[in-house]
């Protein structure tokens, strides 16, 4: 049972491992498209700000902190392209498929608001925990080791008494 306990929880460890590269993927491609929003608003800001400055209706300064910000922008997005394709490699290095292949996860983060009872789905997910299952069979396992030595070595006792009067 312990054995079976164990299986489970490496079963479980696993599919939550491909769950979280999975969604790891999905949301550094949200980092990335988002941070590639950010960036072409900062481009035609940058470019709006420069032809104004050309009119004369904005100070170098403010071009200045502009094309500051691009850069920054800039860096941020090249990062967020660079943490997708580092968990789409950890996401292929998990499946065991070959770093070459072409690899598009497919996902969309849904929130779906719900009224949940807690008590019983709780009690029956804490029963069904492989881990836990395994802990309690190894705790099982131990007190039978406790009671096997036990038996083999009970406690002797020694008791004596004595009783004087004085008359």
């Amino acid at each position: 049972a312990a054995a079976e306990a164990g299986r489970d929880q490496a079963k479980a460890s696993v599919i939550a491992a491909v769950k979280k590269a999975f969604y790891t993927v999905l949301l550094t491609r949200e980092f990335v498209r988002l941070n590639q929003e950010i960036r072409d608003n900062t481009r035609m800001h940058a470019q709006t700000l420069q032809q104004r400055f050309q009119r004369g209706l904005v100070s170098a300064a403010d071009v200045s902190a502009v094309e500051s910000s691009l850069q920054t922008v800039e860096q941020e997005y090249a990062a967020s392209a660079n943490q997708e394709r580092i968990a789409l490699e950890a996401l292929k290095n998990i499946l065991a498929v070959d770093q070459a292949a072409e690899l598009q996860p497919d996902g969309a983060f849904i929130y779906d608001p719900r009224e949940i009872a807690y008590d019983d789905p709780f009690l029956q997910a804490m029963k069904a925990r492989p881990e836990l299952r395994q802990l309690q069979e190894q705790l099982k396992a131990g007190e039978k080791a406790v009671a096997i030595v036990r038996a083999g070595n009970p406690p002797a006792v020694a008791a004596s008494w004595d009783y004087y009067a004085r008359i």
